[in-house]
């Protein structure tokens, strides 16, 4: 309930709360924290968590690398997004559409067509599931840079392909 609402502080008082009656949070408890922790625009929060996962010995899963990878997305520090792509892949976790779709929304943030349109293209060659949302990071990311004839070319591709 607290990570839905995104209070961190009740949400991390939960998981301390947890730990100090000799309870141990599983992946889920750690994960929903650091969700909280993505919306809330607290990155270095997010990752914190994430290594505090790891150190109690939790394997993290897609969805806590997908998390941190959003948490430095949504500020559209791209080489902190990648990182933790790296870091997933290293650990051997398949990044999933979500993973992608946030390293498209970090080019985005920052008006990169090259970069949104790169992964979303890797989305494809993976075979992952493209979104609306896939599309519309790449095509706000031509908007910011003031690439009208890519913005249009991206919105008959996600027309093409049945999106919209």
């Amino acid at each position: 309930a607290c990570a839905k609402a995104v209070d961190v502080d009740a949400a991390e008082r939960w998981v301390k709360r947890m730990e100090s009656k000799g309870l141990r949070p599983t992946s889920c408890s750690y994960n929903t924290l650091m969700d909280a922790c993505a919306k809330a625009g607290k990155a270095e929060a997010c990752e914190a968590w994430l290594q505090r996962m790891l150190d109690a010995g939790l394997e993290a899963n897609v969805i806590s690398y997908a998390t941190a990878i959003y948490a430095r997305a949504r500020r559209g520090d791209v080489g902190a997004a990648k990182a933790w792509l790296k870091r997933m892949v290293a650990a051997g976790v398949e990044p999933d559409a979500v993973s992608y779709n946030s390293l498209i929304h970090a080019y985005s943030v920052k008006g990169n067509v090259a970069g949104a349109e790169r992964w979303l293209e890797e989305m494809r060659k993976k075979s992952l599931e493209t979104s609306v949302a896939s599309f519309t990071a790449v095509i706000d990311a031509c908007a910011k840079s003031g690439d009208v004839s890519r913005a249009e070319h991206w919105m008959e591709q996600m027309l093409q392909d049945g999106l919209a």
